[in-house]
């Protein structure tokens, strides 16, 4: 799953009505061999996937820098773990060698994995890349031939409440990816002839697509829904690291503040938002994403929401 998310990044900074921001610095939270990302955070813990030799596994620790624990089960792999808000239960997906993949909740506090409810977990299929909250469930479902050929892949959002499950994004050869489950809103990315464009749903307001300048891909974004910003990555379209920045914008709003411009050559995937216990501000942890090297590490902006 993790080479599907290296695409994306290699597809993908003009903006519209882009406005500079006080000079945020990216720092180190997770770094090692091979790719470290998809870091989601409930301001005690850090939950990350560190894949090394072809192997991936989901991770926990306390912050800000406890012993690492492992979230997915002996004798599995394990991907993408998020925080379910800031509760102290996180979901991610656990798979075995054969394409049989599936959606698990992990307790940080009990150590105890809960299997999904089975309109998540079909039989003959492959789960993964979840995304939830208390209200919502937002994962990937692909199945496969015996000769591992793609037959088939959906974009699913589950109501944990109604238990109805419905398709918000399918085909064989398009790219999308779950982004953010909030209480309000969900979000996912797909690609198509314009490029990489967020979308986001909510009851209230069905579906819509955030705004962005021709030419450029958004990428990998997160929604605080306590002030309506969303927070995104964004590149020019031809190749990979292409003046990359990292924005916020009002929902719908086609104006965005730059937090940070990223060097030449990075990308960045999976913007996750998290309250900091000890300033009491918001951070914002992202994969650091090298073109040239194809690995990726963890880093923070702290305080993105002061800017």
């Amino acid at each position: 799953m993790r080479r599907i998310a290296v695409v994306l990044l290699v597809l993908s900074t003009l903006a519209l009505s882009a406005v500079p921001a006080m000079a945020l610095t990216p720092v180190r939270v997770i770094v090692g061999r091979g790719d470290q990302y998809w870091a989601s955070s409930n301001g005690t813990y850090l939950a990350w996937t560190s894949h090394v030799n072809n192997t991936s596994n989901a991770y926990v620790r306390r912050l800000p820098g406890g012993t690492p624990r492992r979230v997915s089960a002996a004798g599995t792999r394990g991907e993408q773990p998020s925080f379910v808000g800031t509760t102290s239960s996180l979901v991610y997906d656990q798979w075995t060698r054969t394409r049989q993949g599936d959606i698990y909740f992990y307790n940080v506090s009990t150590g105890r994995r809960t299997k999904a409810p089975a309109a998540v977990n079909k039989a003959k299929t492959f789960e993964w890349a979840p995304k939830a909250s208390a209200n919502y469930l937002l994962f990937m479902r692909h199945r496969w031939s015996p000769s591992g050929r793609l037959l088939g892949q959906w974009l699913l959002f589950y109501d944990r409440h109604t238990l109805a499950t419905r398709i918000l994004e399918t085909g064989v050869t398009r790219y999308f990816r779950p982004e953010f489950a909030g209480n309000t809103y969900v979000a996912w990315v797909a690609c198509g002839a314009i490029g990489c464009r967020t979308h986001y749903w909510s009851e209230a307001g069905g579906e819509r697509v955030q705004p962005a300048a021709p030419y450029t891909d958004q990428m990998s974004a997160t929604i605080d829904e306590a002030t309506s910003q969303i927070y995104y990555g964004q590149t020019r379209t031809a190749g990979c690291g292409r003046h990359t920045t990292i924005r916020r914008a009002t929902l719908g709003s086609s104006s965005s503040i730059v937090l940070v411009p990223l060097p030449r050559g990075i990308a960045v995937g999976g913007p996750s938002l998290a309250p900091n216990l000890t300033t009491g501000q918001q951070d914002l942890f992202f994969d650091r994403y090298s073109c040239r090297s194809q690995t990726s590490d963890i880093y923070a902006l702290r305080g993105v929401d002061t800017v």
